[in-house]
């Protein structure tokens, strides 16, 4: 090759160069999910990210996921190999409040925990603390066994198992729950790492939700330790105005648990049984309930079912809700007549506390362990013991 092909070579990529520098605009964060070329909302030109969101998918040109490339050539066991188990893993972006938790519970077995990483019912994308969605190559996947590994999902080695989903949260201004404030709405003032090694994390995210002429602050944080099939969710609510503010909250989710898409099979559990219709749960008795895919023999469900079993539990007191009920639509259940958790698609469990009014400069603390079960006795879950500390923070 003469000189002058070279050169004209060099030539061509330097002007490639420059014009990947003068159009595209480089958006990358500690994480490993891939190359991705976007074009820009606005103005011309390109971005080049290593990770998207769900309001990126629509301008995405060209893509190379290496999430399934590592998953399928077992990097996460090749690295893990080099260290004991049980172990954390994370990818936390502070700024957007977003990311997903890796917690490995031997060389086979790990959970993961996705926040922030979903379009909610009015189509907006939260920031902070909130369970769902799911990594780079499962957005705007239409499959539903391709989805199984969002939200909070387990693996046994084989098999990704659908734990919870994009969670039905949000606070009520007063006494009217259709006056429902979702989390995408509140003011997200940031997050940070509070705690940060192979076998403790702790992350907190900030928000704020103005109510008539006072503003309600909201600091909600996440505890996580390596082996536990669970993590602790620590809401803190205070009135930061001079008026009292009256409000509900509400945490609930049809989880879909076993098969991403399906209630079916879904029924609900307590300590001392199970839960086959709608209806609300002795809360002076219960400070827990969960879905279990097992099948419900009034649904018409026999064999076939994943076993798993999911949980929420409140931890205190302080914590204790005024309702917590399962149905078959989010917002209502039968109180009187039978109706058996039958839903194709929405079997759901909710837990309210409220109406609870806060005066100036007043907190309510709630102190939630959300989860999955690992143990079964008899063919009944066996939640187990919650062992992360929380106090420390507090």
């Amino acid at each position: 090759m003469n000189s002058g092909r070279i050169k004209s070579k060099i030539f061509l990529v330097c002007v490639a160069f420059f014009l990947i520098i003068l159009f595209c605009d480089f958006k990358i964060i500690d994480n490993y999910f891939g190359i991705f070329i976007l074009k820009k909302k606005d103005g011309l030109g390109f971005e080049i990210k290593n990770d998207i969101y769900p309001d990126d998918v629509k301008n995405v040109v060209f893509s190379i996921d290496m999430e399934n490339f590592f998953e399928h050539i077992g990097v996460d066991k090749l690295f893990s190999s080099l260290n004991s188990f049980p172990k954390l893993d994370y990818v936390w972006d502070e700024i957007n409040g977003r990311g997903v938790i890796k917690n490995f519970l031997d060389n086979n077995k790990k959970i993961y925990i996705t926040f922030s990483r979903f379009r909610d019912d009015n189509g907006f994308v939260p920031k902070g603390l909130f369970i769902g969605g799911g990594l780079p190559k499962s957005l705007g996947n239409e499959i539903p066994e391709k989805l199984n590994d969002t939200g909070m999902a387990y693996y046994d080695g084989k098999h990704w198992y659908h734990i919870w989903c994009s969670v039905n949260e949000g606070l009520s201004v007063g006494y009217d729950y259709s006056l429902r404030i979702p989390p995408s709405l509140w003011r997200f003032n940031g997050s940070r790492i509070l705690k940060d090694n192979d076998n403790e994390l702790v992350i907190k995210s900030m928000h704020e939700v103005p109510i008539n002429n006072s503003i309600l602050k909201i600091d909600r944080y996440a505890f996580f330790k390596a082996g536990e099939p669970y993590f602790i969710l620590v809401t803190k609510f205070k009135n930061l105005g001079h008026e009292p503010i009256d409000f509900m909250y509400v945490y609930g989710d049809e989880p879909w648990i076993g098969e991403y898409g399906s209630s079916s099979g879904d029924v609900g559990w307590v300590k001392d049984g199970l839960i086959l219709h709608e209806g609300a749960i002795d809360i002076n008795k219960y400070d827990f309930l969960g879905f279990y895919d097992i099948g419900n023999e009034y649904a018409g469900e026999k064999l076939g079912y994943s076993g798993i079993a999911n949980f929420i539990q409140w931890l205190d007191e302080e914590s204790k809700p005024n309702l917590a009920y399962f149905s078959n639509e989010v917002g209502r259940f039968s109180e009187k007549k039978l109706v058996p958790l039958s839903s194709r698609d929405n079997r759901n469990l909710s837990i309210e506390w409220g109406p609870k009014k806060l005066l100036p400069d007043e907190e309510f603390t709630l102190s939630l362990a959300i989860g999955m079960v690992l143990n079964y006795e008899f063919n009944h879950p066996v939640k187990p013991d919650i062992k992360i500390n929380k106090n420390a923070f507090f």
